[in-house]
């Protein structure tokens, strides 16, 4: 069963956070192909731009925001923005995430709270921010995890535990 069409994204808003690359840039062109209005929120300023502009190229609706969601008061700002430029937030996909690639007797700990700073306080400030429209709209969220969050992968321990989180 296509796991898509249990859910129509016609006409629905769409924040993606981490949405520039990657599986946030796969969601983004897939959902506006189903004709959600594609939000992007991400770091990289040339990533977002080259798909706001492959995403815009139709019919679809895409704007993207520079927000670190690791910045409460930047995630405020911009789910303020969102909602007063599209009226609603009816999905918020959490997908933005790092890692890294160490043994944690190597790894400083700098390294493990600028991973659960993105991977987990980052979901949960675009969480609170855009959750009173999306209760509202009865919309969803979505965060991505991993199977390392129960399956540990070796040089991942900050990442393995930002994800079982």
């Amino acid at each position: 069963m296509n796991p898509y069409k249990r859910f129509s994204f016609k006409r629905k808003v769409v924040v993606i956070t981490g949405g520039a690359g990657g599986i946030g840039r796969s969601l983004a062109l897939k959902l506006s192909s189903m004709g959600a209005r594609i939000v992007i929120l991400d770091i990289d300023q040339e990533q977002m731009s080259a798909l706001e502009h492959k995403v815009g190229q139709g019919s679809a609706v895409v704007k993207s925001y520079l927000c670190d969601v690791t910045h409460e008061t930047r995630v405020k700002e911009v789910m303020e923005q969102i909602v007063t430029e599209f009226g609603h937030i009816d999905v918020l996909v959490n997908n933005a995430g790092i890692t890294h690639n160490s043994l944690f007797i190597d790894t400083p700990l700098s390294v493990v709270d600028k991973v659960f700073s993105v991977n987990f306080f980052g979901a949960l400030n675009c969480t609170k921010y855009a959750l009173p429209s999306l209760v509202a709209q009865k919309g969803m969220i979505i965060t991505l995890s991993s199977v390392s969050g129960l399956v540990p992968m070796r040089y991942r321990s900050g990442y393995n535990a930002s994800k079982h989180a």
